[in-house]
């Protein structure tokens, strides 16, 4: 497997050119060469990525102009600038149902796999503070909601596409149902309205992070320049724990087994908050935080669960590998490093850029994708409206790939019935160990080998008695010796 980082920077506006390279992606593992990206500039959570292999794209919302570039993975420059309304400051996807690929194709081989495949939503948050909704597939603009008194800073939806998070530079956090967002039949005196706003910070949201579990236990994770992290359940939206730090937190990431938060700090180190921890008295594992308590993290003089490798200068974005044995970090002056976050030490230190790094992304996928060929006749992404289009769905012309047809295959009992004599062998054999028991009288119809099978059970029969005998006088004298102490 190979596991891959893309970042990129903000960029510095004296580049009239467009010369400089704003963005990268390479592996965390090993020496593979780069992909860069040109014009590839963005405010923090302005570019997001629908994946890593031939025919996937890279969204950038361009800083300080109104126009997303459009990258097909692996190409150096942008292959559409489309014009959208206003500047946006974020964006994020909102994926199609769950496993729409997965089920059809194999991901390891994918020769029937469409090369023209999106996401079903790009979201945008403005500098006005507005949220634009666009179907990938269409370009039709699908809603435009004044959601933030100011510029919306970070937009992050929940896995299976429910909810919509978006935290401001107004200090808020709204939370929306996306079906709500783009919902044809509206009634006229009905005001679309987040299903829950939470305004327990004081100062703007420089992050959120959703972890990826099952919607019962998944959580929202907030920071602010306030010094604070909130943690929300997405049942019922409560406020579960508020952890106190003594510094403004710029970013965040959480570690996919939920075992441990890392916080990016503005002086430049990055803080390790472990979830379980053992109670001094019973030595038993406990989590941290519930309940809605309030959590004051002291100094960590001793750097027991502080990262110091960027300070002084403000650590602007994390991630986390598959494991979260690597944590990836970057900070306002452009250096990003792999740290291995047991020993605290720098694993590796990749190519640096010469401004702010707005996002790191780390992807995992089953082969190669830094070594592949570059789809360079891949069909174009339809233009984005900027007016809001026809409720009517009938109107509505959707453009999607659809994959090459495989060859039908016939039903093998033979192939079935061994797959499943597997499988159950698997369950009754816990140990791991593929055993058969052969029966004597199965012996017998064996030709050439009943002589040695009958020497081999005699010699057994043998050791067999002569343990037996020597157990015997043992526990004889065992038995002696313990009858003379009592005697005693």
């Amino acid at each position: 497997m190979e596991e891959i980082v893309y970042y990129n920077s903000e960029g510095h506006g004296d580049d009239k050119n467009a010369a400089q390279v704003n963005a990268f992606a390479t592996s965390i593992h090993t020496q593979s060469h780069n992909y860069a990206f040109r014009q590839s500039s963005s405010y923090p959570h302005g570019s997001v990525i629908t994946g890593t292999s031939a025919g996937d794209r890279v969204f950038v919302a361009s800083r300080g102009k109104a126009l997303i570039n459009v990258y097909t993975w692996g190409k150096e420059s942008p292959d559409q600038r489309i014009p959208i309304p206003e500047q946006l400051t974020s964006l994020t996807l909102c994926p199609n149902s769950p496993n729409v690929y997965n089920e059809e194709y194999d991901v390891e081989n994918d020769s029937n796999f469409p090369k023209f495949r999106l996401p079903y939503l790009l979201v945008g948050g403005g500098l006005s503070g507005k949220i634009y909704v666009w179907e990938l597939n269409s370009g039709l603009l699908l809603c435009v909601k004044e959601a933030h008194y100011q510029s919306v800073n970070v937009l992050k939806t929940t896995s299976d596409g429910s909810y919509l998070v978006s935290g401001g530079k107004d200090a808020r956090v709204l939370i929306w149902k996306i079906i709500d967002l783009i919902s044809f039949v509206k009634d006229d005196d009905k005001v679309i309205k987040p299903v829950q706003i939470i305004s327990d910070n004081t100062l703007e949201i420089t992050d959120i992070f959703i972890n990826n579990s099952i919607h019962q236990d998944s959580k929202i994770y907030t920071v602010s320049r306030d010094s604070t992290i909130r943690v929300y359940e997405t049942t019922n939206f409560q406020l579960i724990s508020t952890f106190i730090v003594g510094q403004q937190v710029e970013s965040i990431v959480v570690d996919s087994a939920d075992r441990a938060i890392y916080l990016g700090l503005n002086n430049g180190n990055i803080r390790q908050i472990n979830i379980y921890e053992p109670n001094p008295a019973t030595n038993v594992l406990e989590a941290k935080g519930g309940y809605g308590k309030v959590i004051t993290l002291s100094e960590d003089h001793q750097l027991t669960n502080t990262l110091t490798h960027h300070s002084p200068n403000p650590v602007t974005s994390l991630g986390l590998s598959l494991d979260g044995s690597l944590l990836v970090s970057g900070d306002s002056s452009g250096k990003i490093t792999i740290s291995d976050v047991l020993s605290k030490q720098i694993v590796k230190e990749l190519k640096e850029l010469n401004s702010k790094i707005t996002n790191i992304e780390v992807f995992s996928t089953h082969k190669n994708a830094l070594n592949q060929t570059i789809d360079k006749t891949s069909k174009a992404i339809p233009p984005f409206k900027r007016v809001i289009s026809n409720k009517n769905p009938k109107e509505q012309d959707v453009v999607f790939q659809v994959g090459e047809d495989q060859e039908e295959q016939l039903f093998n009992i033979e192939e079935h019935l061994n797959r499943v004599s597997k499988e159950s062998l698997y369950f009754q054999n816990l140990n791991g160990v593929n055993s058969e028991v052969v029966f004597a009288n199965d012996q017998q119809s064996n030709n050439g080998s009943n002589s040695n099978d009958g020497e081999l059970v005699q010699e057994l029969q043998e050791k067999v008695t002569k343990l037996t005998k020597a157990y015997t006088d043992i526990r004889k004298l065992y038995e002696d010796l313990y009858s003379e102490h009592t005697n005693q």
